[in-house]
C-alpha cells in the first residue's frame, strides 16, 4: 500500500501482467496451481487503483509519447498514468526513467 494508506495507482495493463506472471510460473511448474490461486486471492485484498483502459481518442497522444522516447506501449502506460495524475513513477528501467525526467515526473528507483 502507499504511504498513509493511499492507494497505489497502476495502468490497466498491469492487471494482465500480474495474471500472466502467475500463469507463467504455474505453467513452468515453479509453483502449483493452488498456490497461484492463493496468491491471487491474497493479492486481491490489497489497495491498488487500476486506471481505465485508454480510449481510442488517446492513441495519438500515447503514440507520440512512445515515439518521442522510443518506449514500448507498455512503458508508455506507466509514463502516461504518472503524467496525467502527477504521480511519482517507480521503475528500474533506464529508458523509462529518462522519459519521466524529461516529462518532469519524479522517479522512485532502486
Amino acid at each position: 500500500m502507499g504511504a498513509a494508506g493511499e492507494r497505489i495507482a497502476r495502468p490497466s495493463i498491469w492487471a494482465w501482467e500480474i495474471l500472466n506472471a502467475v500463469g507463467v510460473v504455474i505453467k513452468r511448474q515453479r509453483v502449483p496451481a493452488d498456490r497461484g490461486r492463493e496468491f491471487l486471492v491474497q493479492f486481491s485484498t490489497l489497495n491498488f487503483r487500476i486506471d481505465r483502459a485508454p480510449q481510442v481518442t488517446d492513441f495519438p497522444r500515447l503514440h507520440e509519447l512512445a515515439t518521442k522516447y522510443r518506449l514500448t506501449s507498455y512503458d508508455v502506460a506507466y509514463l502516461d498514468l504518472a503524467k496525467r495524475f502527477s504521480l511519482p513513477l517507480a521503475t528500474r528501467d533506464s529508458d523509462l526513467e529518462k522519459a519521466a525526467a524529461s516529462e518532469s515526473i519524479v522517479v522512485l528507483s532502486k
